[in-house]
Formats: structure tokens, C-alpha cells, sequence
């Protein structure tokens, strides 16, 4: 099924076939058909549809990121058998030279 709102130019999806989108979905609507809010729109409707419809099912999406303004720290939320906790952002156990 073609799926002409998935980032950036549409995409063509198997059954069952996963496709990954970097970051909020949402951000992607529209964004490069001409980035009018009256495009972005139809997209985020025709993602709607496709949900409701049970063409498209979203897996995961990005935990929220959270800064403490008391210590500046960044913190992201995690669920662990029904318990949501702060724990340290997912970039901040890397090392980058």
C-alpha cells in the first residue's frame, strides 16, 4: 500500500513491513511538498486515517525528553514493568570524539 504522507516523499509498504521515522513522525508531514500548513494538515489526517483504518500502526515512538531547570540535567522517561522513572538521556552514555 502506498502511503503518500510518510517522510520525506511517500512510501510504499509491504504488509507487515516496518518503516522507521527519525524523531516525531508529525514533523515530517507535509515538509517537503511545500510546507504550507494546509499540506501538513492533510497529512496528518490522511496518518490519522490510516491508523483508524488499520492500514498503519505506529510500534514505538521517542521518549520525551525532560530538563531538570533546577540543575540544568536532561533526563528522558522510562517504563519498567508498569513503574515510570527519570533516567539519563540515551545520548549522555556515549562517547563521541
Amino acid at each position: 500500500m502506498h502511503f503518500g504522507f510518510l517522510p520525506p516523499h511517500g512510501r510504499k509498504l509491504a504488509g507487515d513491513e516496518e518503516f522507521t521515522v527519525f524523531g516525531d513522525i508529525r514533523n515530517g508531514l507535509g515538509g517537503n511538498r511545500g510546507g504550507e500548513a494546509s499540506v501538513a494538515q492533510r497529512d496528518n489526517d490522511a496518518l490519522q486515517n490510516a491508523i483508524t483504518d488499520g492500514n498503519l500502526e505506529i510500534l514505538s515512538t521517542p521518549a520525551p525528553i525532560l530538563q531538570d531547570t533546577a540543575n540544568q540535567s536532561v533526563k528522558m522517561i522510562s517504563l519498567t514493568s508498569g513503574s515510570l522513572a527519570a533516567v539519563d538521556a540515551c545520548w549522555t552514555n556515549s562517547i563521541s570524539v
